[in-house]
């Protein structure tokens, strides 16, 4: 009894963990997908100063050069900020799914409180322990699939934090080639051609920036929940209650297999 208490509350927490986990994909999955808007706006506006560029080329060269490089730049970030929404989707369905496991694990558990319940208070059928080692299987194979979809989900949000590095070290780069630009401007006289374009892409950028360390935060926040959690403690409880079904088995199985066989039911596999 003390076991399946012990076992409960490991489950308890555990599903706490993947509701915060899942809570905090949800986020991390909507605001990749607001990046991924600002960038490509961001994208688009840099093409139109690529555009205005190629009209004065004439009288400043170095314009549409560096333009061109703040182009490809805001293309490679838009690449990489893309793919996390569906990435994010598959994480997210995988936790739901890793949260379903472990309520089927607390409802395996919860049969065998009450199992054993009904044996301190006289009321347990005589077969019904034997059942008890079969919940342990499953028990077992539920703490083991959440184990490793933990570690999958945790993989995967490492690459999506990778990528989002990634993509702010393009937005950086892009900022250096806007500076570049932003002073080219001026210098070439062409600032009523070109200067009303500096404000929109600044905005962007701005927004791209704030966007992005909130992915930051929120990547490192999953990870951390997706983080492989210790399951001996719970494996170690469920070898107990397995151990001490299979006594009362040695114990009662002439009786019990007598009972099966007076019901004409065939007496579960694997339990002894």
């Amino acid at each position: 009894m003390n076991n399946a208490v012990g076992l409960d509350e490991h489950i308890g927490e555990l599903l706490g963990r993947l509701d915060s986990l899942q809570h905090l994909a949800e986020a991390l999955q909507a605001g990749s997908k607001q990046l991924g808007g600002t960038v490509a706006t961001l994208a688009g506006v840099t093409q139109v100063a690529l555009d205005a560029s190629q009209r004065v080329a004439l009288n400043a060269p170095i314009l549409v050069s560096t333009a061109n490089a703040m182009t490809q730049v805001g293309a490679a970030a838009e690449q990489v900020v893309a793919p996390l929404p569906e990435r994010l989707t598959q994480v997210r369905l995988g936790v739901m799914e890793l949260r379903f496991r472990i309520a089927l694990a607390q409802l395996h558990n919860d049969m065998v409180i009450n199992f054993a319940l009904e044996n301190l208070d006289g009321f347990a059928p005589p077969e019904g322990f034997l059942y008890v080692p079969l919940l342990c299987y499953a028990l077992a194979d539920d703490v083991e699939a959440v184990s490793a979809g933990l570690e999958g989900a945790q993989q995967v949000l490492t690459d999506v934090g990778r990528h989002v590095e990634s993509a702010g070290a393009s937005l950086g780069q892009f900022q250096k080639f806007l500076s570049a630009w932003r002073i080219q401007v001026p210098k070439y006289g062409v600032s009523a051609q070109l200067g009303p374009l500096v404000g929109p892409i600044d905005e962007q950028l701005h927004r791209s920036h704030e966007e992005l360390s909130a992915l930051r935060e929120l990547a490192k926040a999953c990870v951390d929940e997706a983080r492989p959690f210790d399951r001996v403690p719970m494996e170690e409880i469920l070898g107990r209650i397995n151990h001490a079904s299979r006594h009362l088995i040695s114990e009662n199985y002439d009786h019990t297999q007598a009972v099966f066989n007076s019901l004409g039911l065939a007496m579960p596999r694997g339990v002894r």
